[in-house]
């Protein structure tokens, strides 16, 4: 697995950076196999990109097919809502394929149910494996969790199933959770991770300075690649302790 680190001049850089990332890596998987899966990030930093990707109009939209990542369960409307979030922003001009767009449904009355449900849409049905998404993009919380997999809870144990639900998330709004698991995770073949914000420089020092087992986010094991993009705030002195690292794209840099 590649590991990478980029550190851009601000969160509009940052945005822009990692949308050309996973632009650029659906379009090769259009390329090699046909057809692309990205599977997506709610919460607020994901914002931005997903608008700028929603702009471009060279993107196969009718060869992509779209994954939650996690969600909360909230309605549909609510503010709250990953889903909401998702269909205000990369799918507000109605370009991408209905049929292609896979969302947890939040305001399920049963989310164990609901869990159950989705993990027949990210398993294959011919061999039970997770399918392997091209893309995975995902934000980081504070305590370092990535999709709605927090420190010390059940969920990050899981190996026999790709999508669990969560009783109550610790953090706000505390309500129940669906979410894929690292099972999942573990298939993908490019994991991108956005942190922006002061806020997200321990868990950035943590994964690439202490390999902190403890945070979720450092657990992360594409198949292929793992690129974190960063603005200032959260990175810190990541670039001065690594004056001498290689390019981005270097494998061997940390």
């Amino acid at each position: 697995m590649s590991r990478a680190y980029i550190v851009a001049a601000d969160p509009e850089s940052l945005a822009r950076s990692a949308s050309e990332f996973v632009v650029s890596r659906l379009e090769a998987a259009v390329r090699s196999r046909g057809a692309a899966r990205w599977m997506l990030a709610g919460g607020s930093t994901p914002r931005r990109l997903y608008e700028i990707v929603r702009d471009r109009s060279d993107i196969p939209w009718n060869r992509i097919a779209l994954y939650w990542g996690d969600e909360r369960c909230v309605p549909a409307r609510s503010p709250d809502s990953n889903r909401r979030m998702v269909e205000s922003t990369l799918l507000a001009d109605g370009r991408v394929v209905p049929a292609s767009v896979h969302p947890i449904q939040g305001d399920a009355p049963d989310p164990v149910a609901e869990a159950a449900r989705y993990g027949t849409v990210v398993d294959d049905p011919g061999t039970s494996a997770p399918l392997s998404m091209d893309v995975v993009l995902l934000g980081v919380g504070p305590d370092g969790h990535v999709a709605s997999l927090f420190p010390g809870t059940p969920e990050l144990q899981i190996r026999d199933r790709s999508v669990a639900a969560v009783a109550r998330s610790p953090v706000p709004p505390h309500v129940g959770r669906i979410t894929v698991t690292f099972r999942l995770l573990d298939s993908a073949r490019s994991i991108v991770v956005l942190a922006a914000g002061p806020e997200k420089r321990p868990v950035a020092e943590g994964v690439w300075y202490r390999d902190d087992g403890r945070l979720p986010a450092a657990r992360l094991r594409p198949t292929e690649e793992l690129r974190w993009f960063l603005d200032p705030a959260a990175a810190g002195d990541l670039d001065r302790r690594e004056a001498s690292a290689p390019a981005p794209d270097d494998p061997g840099r940390r």
